[in-house]
């Protein structure tokens, strides 16, 4: 996903192995029509009780996923404090 300058305007593109391109496309206000009408039309479903398991296994992926996130964060932050602590940093960093 990339900025074009405006806040309501998005773009993003889609790696084409086939073609070994991207496909640009821009989004106004976040959707394209195309992706508007397949976001609102209705979709099938999956039983109740599978769609309930699906909730809670993505349910825990994000956990871990969130996990991750703030285990690099805190890694970074360590790796950055333990790095000015080193007597060539300032030489190192310049």
């Amino acid at each position: 996903m990339r900025y074009t300058g405006s806040a309501t305007t998005w773009g993003f593109a889609i790696y084409r192995a086939s073609h070994d391109d991207y496909e640009n496309s821009i989004l106004p206000s976040g959707y394209s029509s195309r992706h508007h009408s397949v976001f609102r039309t209705e979709q099938l479903r999956q039983p109740g009780m599978v769609e309930e398991a699906m909730r809670i296994q993505l349910t825990a992926l994000l956990a871990q996923f969130t996990a991750a996130c703030n285990s690099a964060g805190e890694l970074a932050e360590a790796a950055r404090a333990h790095f000015e602590q080193h007597p060539d940093a300032a030489i190192i960093t310049s």
